[in-house]
């Protein structure tokens, strides 16, 4: 299956450099698989009642809770705050 994707605003097309980038993926594509793989992993959460995500930063032990996941993953902006350092 190809698909064809169009972004006609620069911010779009800066947006999607600096991701690849930041990933360090090889292409576009290699990029967006990812982003797909990690969207569907976070739906079928949802799917099952989840609505929160923790991010934990491994050097330091901080985390970060991001909650309203079903908003962020209809592309609203969720709410999201410190969660505070774990020992």
């Amino acid at each position: 299956m190809a698909v064809n994707l169009g972004l006609d605003d620069r911010q779009s097309k800066k947006i999607l450099l600096n991701m690849r980038k930041a990933g360090g993926y090889a292409s576009d594509t290699e990029m967006i698989r990812a982003a797909l793989r990690i969207l569907r992993t976070l739906q079928e959460h949802v799917r099952n009642g989840f609505t929160d995500l923790i991010v934990q930063n491994p050097d330091t032990g901080d985390q970060l809770l991001i909650v309203g996941l079903d908003d962020v993953l209809r592309l609203n902006h969720g709410t999201h705050q410190e969660a505070g350092r774990t020992t």
